[in-house]
C-alpha cells in the first residue's frame, strides 16, 4: 500500500500466457495509460496487480511517497531448515527408506502458525497497524539499527 490518496490501484492486469500480463503492463507504462480496476466477479484474480500515484514537481519540489509492503499467511506448510531435513514428506524420514524424493502417502507436515495471526484477522487488518504504526515502527527500528551498528566499533 502507499500513503498517497490519489494512488490508482489495478488489480485487473491481462490474462493470457507467459509474459502476456507483465508485456501489457509495460505497454501501459510506456504509453502513459492510468488504469484502474478490480477482477470482474467470479473470474480468478489477475496474476498481478499495480499501484500508480500520479503527481507532478516544480523545479524543486520533492515528495515522498511511502511503500509499505504487507503479509498475511496465517498457516503454511512451509518449513526450511536442517531441523527438518527428516520431516519434509518425501524421501527418507517419511517412510520412504530408498531416498529417492518420492512422495510417501499418510505422510503429514506440521501447520505452522505464525505469531501475528493471533493479532490480526486478515491482511487489511495488518495493513491498517502498519499505516496507523508507521512512525513508531520507524522510530524503533531505527534506534535498534544504531544500538546494533554501536555494538560493532
Amino acid at each position: 500500500m502507499v500513503d498517497d490518496p490519489e494512488a490508482k490501484i489495478d488489480c485487473s492486469w491481462f490474462r493470457g500466457g507467459w509474459f502476456d500480463s507483465l508485456t501489457m503492463v509495460w505497454n501501459n507504462i510506456g504509453n502513459g495509460l492510468i488504469k484502474e480496476g478490480s477482477h470482474p466477479e467470479g473470474e480468478a484474480p489477475s496474476p498481478g496487480a499495480s499501484i500508480l500515484v500520479p503527481f507532478v514537481l516544480k523545479p524543486q519540489e520533492e515528495k515522498t511517497i511511502k511503500l509499505m509492503l504487507s503479509w498475511y499467511v496465517p498457516n503454511s506448510d512451509l518449513r526450511y531448515g536442517k531441523e527438518f531435513d527428516d520431516d519434509n514428506n518425501t524421501g527418507t524420514g517419511s517412510g520412504c527408506s530408498c531416498n529417492c524424493g518420492c512422495k510417501v502417502e499418510g505422510s503429514k507436515k506440521e501447520t505452522y502458525k505464525p505469531w501475528y495471526s493471533a493479532k490480526f484477522a486478515n491482511v487489511t487488518e495488518v495493513a491498517q497497524y502498519w499505516l496507523q504504526s508507521y512512525d513508531q515502527l520507524y522510530n524503533k527500528t531505527m534506534q535498534f539499527t544504531k544500538e546494533g551498528f554501536k555494538s560493532q566499533n
